[in-house]
C-alpha cells in the first residue's frame, strides 16, 4: 500500500478459485490500515470468519453483495458516513411473517473446507421465515457461525455429537 493511499482494494476471487489461501496477504494489508484509510476486499462470498479476525485489529466492516460470486467488504477503523449502504443493501436476513406453520430445515455442511460450511448455512438461514428452525450439521464447533447468527438476530444452540461433529439448532424469531 502506498503511503497516503486512502483505500487499498484486494480482489482475492481468482486466488480462492485456484484453491489458494490469501489470508496471510489480507492480514498483512489489514495491519497497515490506519485512521483515514480503508481496505476494500472483493471475495466470492461474505468473508464472515475474516470479519471476526479483523475486529481484533480494531477494524469495523460493511459488506454488500454486488453480484453472483462478488462481495465487497469495506474495512476501516471508522467507516465514513458517505459510504453508508442503503438499508436495503445491508446483509441482514429479512424476517418475513410466517404464512404457514413453522418448518424445520436441515443443512449438512460436513466435509466442506472453511469458510464454506458457514457460507452454506448462512445462505439457508436467510431463507427462513419467522418461527422456522434450521438444524446445521458441521465437523467443528461453529464459533464464528454463532457470532454471525447473533449479529443477525437469530437464536442458536450447539451440541457436540458422539462422533465429534456438531449440530446447531438455529431459530428465526
Amino acid at each position: 500500500m502506498s503511503r497516503g493511499a486512502k483505500m487499498v482494494i484486494l480482489d482475492v476471487r481468482e486466488e480462492l478459485e485456484r484453491g489458494e489461501k490469501p489470508l496471510s496477504r489480507i492480514l498483512e494489508v489489514a495491519q497497515t490500515i490506519v485512521a483515514g484509510q480503508s481496505l476494500k476486499l472483493i471475495t466470492p462470498f461474505e468473508p464472515l470468519p475474516l470479519v471476526m479476525v479483523l475486529r481484533r485489529f480494531g477494524l469495523k466492516h460493511r459488506a454488500r453483495q454486488v453480484g453472483v460470486n462478488h462481495w465487497e467488504t469495506l474495512f476501516a477503523e471508522k467507516l465514513p458516513a458517505e459510504e453508508a449502504l442503503p438499508q436495503e443493501d445491508v446483509t441482514v436476513p429479512e424476517k418475513v411473517a410466517a404464512s404457514s406453520a413453522p418448518a424445520l430445515h436441515t443443512v449438512d455442511a460436513r466435509g466442506l473446507e472453511p469458510p464454506q460450511p458457514m457460507v452454506k448455512i448462512l445462505t439457508e438461514v436467510e431463507k427462513l421465515k419467522a418461527g422456522d428452525q434450521l438444524e446445521a450439521h458441521t465437523d467443528r464447533r461453529p464459533l464464528h457461525l454463532i457470532d454471525a447468527l447473533k449479529e443477525r438476530g437469530f437464536q442458536s444452540s450447539s451440541e457436540e455429537q458422539p462422533d465429534g461433529s456438531w449440530i446447531t439448532l438455529i431459530t428465526c424469531s
